[in-house]
């Protein structure tokens, strides 16, 4: 009887012991697929980020080239329109005498 339940023991022992080996190979497996996962989804996300990055400063160039454009005919247009400007040197200086010399 005695020789039953040691050999009972040692049988729980041995399963005990394959149990916390599967375990142990478990958390190991579970460890080296969230690790995979893990890399995965940053490589995921890095290329759609850089996707994002390059639309954004391609719209952001096309932009500033935009607004350069419209910038430089407008400032043209203007220095035009100036040079048509009809002056009047009399009536200025008419009125810098005025303004500078008046008492």
């Amino acid at each position: 009887m005695e020789n039953d339940e040691i050999n009972v023991i040692s049988h729980l022992l041995e399963v005990e012991s394959q149990a916390s080996s599967i375990i142990e190979d478990a958390q190991i497996e579970s460890t080296k697929r969230v690790l995979n996962a893990k890399t995965l989804a940053d490589e995921e996300f890095n290329k759609k980020y850089s996707q994002v990055v390059q639309e954004l400063e391609t719209q952001y160039n096309e932009q500033i080239n935009n607004y350069s454009t419209n910038y430089n005919h407008d400032f043209e247009q203007y220095k035009e329109s100036l040079k048509n400007f009809n002056k009047n040197y009399d009536s200025f200086n008419a009125l810098l005498e005025q303004l500078m010399f008046a008492k």
